[in-house]
């Protein structure tokens, strides 16, 4: 009797750890899911803003490739401006964190759906850090450094980025009255035979380059978390 009720004890607790995974399972699948729905919306409004990127960049490009620059080259500056502009990606992987950090990975029973969760997050960490250090090398250290703070082209309060723009509204309000207000482009006065000419092509093209990588990486990530998402309700409808 007494082995008989230890076998017992041992099957209840057996079922009830059972049914304390499952639902500890389903908690972790809702909040994976929740995690890639908003890592696909993010990396969508990625996509958004690198095509606004590419359209002032490909305007600045057909007017340098021109033999004469237009009369107005007002369009042109703020092209520039925009394009000093970037965004800083990171990864949502709080529950995915939590799940490696805690050793719950285990949790989730199907071995194809652990796989695929491990190799997007992965796969997506390799592709942010990729976009962040372009940006940080080609924006920062390339487009900004030499044609924005250089001097070349002013300030302009304009930004493709909605809360940067409404930052520098309010900056461009509270510095109205100063020189802010009569910015010279150096850039648009020099000889065409002038060295900087060359210096400005070839960081516009590196700039065009880094903002259709990261429009590329981004639309791709952001498929694969749809799909992901996918996946992870389809578990929890099972």
């Amino acid at each position: 009797m007494v082995a008989a009720g230890i076998l017992v004890a041992m099957a209840l607790n057996a079922w009830y750890q059972d049914r304390v995974d499952a639902r500890n399972e389903r908690e972790y699948l809702t909040l994976l899911g929740r995690d890639v729905a908003a890592m696909a919306q993010h990396l969508d409004e990625n996509t958004a803003f690198e095509d606004l990127q590419t359209q002032d960049g490909m305007l600045l490009y057909r007017a340098l490739s021109a033999p004469n620059l237009p009369e107005d080259v007002l369009p042109l500056s703020i092209a520039v401006t925009h394009l000093g502009t970037r965004r800083t990606l990171m990864l949502e992987s709080s529950t995915y964190d939590d799940l490696v950090n805690t050793g719950n990975f285990h949790l989730i029973r199907n071995a194809a759906l652990r796989d695929r969760i491990a190799a997007f997050y992965q796969d997506t960490g390799l592709r942010l850090e990729v976009i962040n250090k372009n940006n940080a090398f080609f924006v920062d250290e390339g487009f900004n450094a030499r044609i924005l703070q250089s001097g070349l082209i002013q300030w302009r309060a304009s930004s493709n980025v909605a809360p940067v723009r409404a930052v520098e509204d309010r900056l461009s309000a509270q510095l109205a009255g100063g020189y802010i207000d009569r910015p010279v482009d150096r850039l648009w006065t020099l000889p065409a035979d002038a060295p900087e000419w060359s210096m400005v092509r070839s960081n516009l093209v590196s700039r065009l380059r880094v903002s259709r990588l990261s429009a590329y990486y981004s639309g791709e990530r952001a498929d694969a978390a749809r799909k992901l998402k996918a996946a992870l309700d389809a578990e929890l409808a099972l």
